[in-house]
Formats: C-alpha cells, sequence, structure tokens
C-alpha cells in the first residue's frame, strides 16, 4: 500500500508540470528581443538622444538600472536608456543643461563599466 502512494503521489509530482508546460516549448529568442527592446524604447519615451556612449561590461538588466539610477541623478540629464544586450546607454538632457564627456565618463565608471567611446547628436 506505501509503494502504491509513493508511485501515485511520484506520477503526480512530474505529470502536473509537463501537463501545465512548464517544460513546453520557449518562445524564439528573436520575440523576446524585439519586446525587450520596445520595453525600453516606451520607458525611455526617447526617440532621438541627445548621447550615445558604448560601455563594455554590462551583462544584465540590473547592471542597466545601475547606470540608470547613476546618471539620473545628475541635473542636467532627463532621460537614460540603457541596453545590456547592444552595450549603449542612450542619454536626453534637460533643455539649457549641458554635461561634459568627462562628467558621463566618471559617473559610469564609478559603476565599474569601461566607457568606449561618447558621441553626441
Amino acid at each position: 500500500m506505501k509503494f502504491n502512494v509513493l508511485c501515485l503521489v511520484l506520477v503526480l509530482l512530474v505529470s502536473v508540470p509537463v501537463q501545465a508546460g512548464f517544460f513546453g516549448p520557449k518562445k524564439a529568442a528573436s520575440n523576446i528581443d524585439r519586446a525587450h527592446w520596445r520595453h525600453h524604447i516606451k520607458e525611455a519615451n526617447m526617440k532621438t538622444p541627445d548621447i550615445i556612449v558604448n560601455v563594455k561590461g554590462m551583462t544584465c538588466m540590473a547592471c542597466e538600472f545601475g547606470i540608470r539610477k547613476k546618471i539620473l541623478a545628475h541635473p542636467a540629464i532627463a532621460k537614460v536608456n540603457a541596453h545590456h544586450k547592444h552595450q549603449h546607454v542612450a542619454i536626453k538632457l534637460n533643455k539649457a543643461k549641458t554635461i561634459t564627456d568627462d562628467k558621463i565618463r566618471e559617473l559610469i565608471e564609478e559603476k565599474g563599466f569601461k566607457v568606449i567611446s561618447i558621441t553626441r547628436k
């Protein structure tokens, strides 16, 4: 009797997650990437950034958050969009405010990342 109950419990533990789709096919990576990118564009609501910074070392969304938080603390910055997969940070400035390239480099490098290039538009 104990063996039958044990077998029934084991079958339920294995079959329920499979039937619920926990081990089924995953979404295509390209769909995930497009959705992830759309999220960043909406979040920053930024069509034309003033500054684009190529950054080396971002590996996850926590890296993005850390850079965004650090840069947004500066009074000249209106919006920031960081993207770890493309290794760049887009910055929109407040009107009539400026920030030097050296200050941008300092803010990002304080978070432990390497600035490759800074492009102003």
